[in-house]
């Protein structure tokens, strides 16, 4: 029965194209990790609105603006 599985897996994998194989990814990516882009967009978003701060205000503002985007995240989860 094994055999026969991994006969049936291999017989599909021949047949796939590089094109299939990017299609495939890039559906996996967009049904099941498509929340990480929003993530990290929104993370980097404040990273750098953190950072123009720092400029702005100088040093402690910019410990107590990341302070405080650590301690929202942490009560978020």
């Amino acid at each position: 029965m094994l055999k026969k599985i991994e006969e049936v897996i291999e017989a599909r994998l021949n047949g796939l194209t590089p094109q299939m194989v990017k299609e495939m990814v890039q559906n996996l990516i967009r049904e099941h990790l498509g929340w990480l882009v929003v993530w990290c967009g929104d993370r980097a978003g404040k990273l750098v609105r953190t950072l123009k701060k720092a400029q702005v205000c100088g040093m402690p503002a910019l410990i107590r603006t990341v302070a405080h985007i650590m301690k929202k995240s942490r009560a978020a989860n």
